[in-house]
């Protein structure tokens, strides 16, 4: 299931990246600037619904905050 997560993700930023590109073809400043803001949305969503945190180095991990009552939650829920 994480997978999944994880390609949703990358898919939508794909998706939104090439669309970004291309509307913003004259001024690769603004498309920089939106295609971060897309990149930087959609790993903080992946990581607020599944606790899964990708790295500089586009490395997965799941964090997890251990408590008494919900022993796997993610951390921040």
């Amino acid at each position: 299931m994480e997978l999944k997560y994880v390609n949703n993700a990358f898919f939508v930023i794909e998706q939104e990246t090439q669309a970004a590109k291309k509307f913003w073809r004259g001024n690769p400043a603004e498309a920089r600037d939106r295609i971060r803001s897309v990149y930087e949305r959609e790993i903080a969503q992946l990581e607020a619904k599944s606790g899964i945190r990708i790295d500089k180095q586009m490395r997965a991990v799941r964090v997890v905050e251990l408590t008494d009552y919900a022993p796997l939650m993610p951390a921040g829920k």
